[in-house]
């Protein structure tokens, strides 16, 4: 096996550049490989997020409310009829 160079981007956009062993990454950054190819942009900020409705936290808290509100409303047709 060769050694290679840390791919890994550091959050002010410089690469690691550590001497590792496996092409995901080094020591400190090859799990975070996994986690990297799962998230998807947020769909008002563009912000990487693994939400399941596609929004960051900051955002996705419009949709639970709206979906909260929704099921009262379901709730109060039922009793109704």
């Amino acid at each position: 096996m060769d050694r290679a160079i840390c791919p890994h981007i550091k959050r002010d956009g410089s690469v690691c550049g550590n001497k590792c062993w496996r092409p995901t990454g080094c020591y400190r950054h090859w799990s975070l490989h996994e986690k990297n190819i799962e998230k998807i942009p947020c769909g008002v900020c563009k912000k990487p997020t693994i939400s399941i409705t596609g929004y960051c936290p900051k955002h996705s808290s419009r949709f639970h409310s709206l979906n909260y509100r929704m099921r009262q409303k379901g709730v109060i047709t039922q009793d109704s009829e």
